[in-house]
């Protein structure tokens, strides 16, 4: 049930997404997967009632594969450090859903790279759509830790959720 759910938000993602541009001129990029985990925090609290929103998600965690410097230079990596930074917004969002879009960073090895990003969210689990200068991945985030569902379904009817623990697990396209 889980590969069918995250094989639908990803079809999702990459239908709702805009494709990157053809013919980018080559620099840096990034080929592979990474996992992060984190905090995502709401503004203002995700409550039941949709409404106009934003999120930030500052994560830590690795990503394997191939990083591209400026200058074109490959470098593979395997389990490096990674940092992920994300702002998106939204003009209808709840704790049922919504779809938010914003911009990023993952830095790998020293490289920021920058990335807009479109996030089809249901409930607790969201698609990702990353779509940076030469690269697009797609993958899923979802709730972890003492906020589960049962308690974030309290909370969205109570005073709202203001922030909560992610893990992101993504993959490059192509």
């Amino acid at each position: 049930m889980r590969t069918i759910a995250f094989l639908a938000l990803a079809v999702c993602a990459a239908v709702t997404s805009p494709a990157a541009p053809s013919g980018a001129a080559p620099g840096p990029g990034f080929h592979g997967s990474c996992a992060v985990t984190g905090a995502e925090t709401f503004t203002p609290a995700l409550a039941a009632r949709p409404r106009a929103g934003a999120a930030v998600v500052a994560a830590s965690g690795t990503c394997t594969g191939t990083v591209v410097d400026p200058a074109g230079v490959a470098h593979q990596v395997s389990k490096a450090p990674a940092r992920y930074r994300q702002s998106t917004t939204s003009g209808s969002v709840s704790c049922a859903g919504g779809v938010l879009s914003g911009t990023g960073t993952i830095s790998i090895v020293g490289q920021d790279l920058a990335f807009r990003v479109v996030e089809p969210q249901v409930a607790v689990i969201s698609a990702l759509h990353l779509s940076g200068s030469g690269w697009s991945a797609i993958g899923v985030a979802g709730v972890i830790g003492e906020k589960q569902p049962l308690n974030l379904a309290t909370a969205c009817f109570g005073a709202g959720i203001p922030s909560v623990q992610v893990a992101i697990n993504f993959s490059t396209l192509g």
